[in-house]
């Protein structure tokens, strides 16, 4: 008789990491949309100021694209605050 049953590590992962990663763009995005309204900017004007595509910016808002180190650093260059306080409560 075969032994169909995998072992252990033969067992397919399923991870939450997307689901998650979601939600962390999710939050990320309404935290940089909150502090951009709060500067005053429009989408343009503060697209422009980071000079990044309005399109990235849209993304980045709405949660479907996930920042990287350097823009983290360039919003809050741009912002005037810290990258602690760009990431509070993210």
């Amino acid at each position: 008789m075969n032994d169909q049953h995998s072992s252990p590590s033969e067992a397919p992962i399923h991870s939450t990491a997307n689901f998650e990663g979601d939600s962390v763009n999710l939050r990320f995005g309404n935290r940089l949309s909150y502090l951009r309204n709060e500067s005053g900017a429009d989408e343009d004007e503060f697209s422009s100021r980071l000079d990044i595509p309005l399109s990235r910016l849209q993304e980045l808002e709405d949660g479907t694209a996930s920042v990287t180190l350097l823009e983290l650093g360039r919003f809050a260059s741009v912002l005037g605050i810290s990258v602690s306080t760009l990431l509070e409560d993210v």
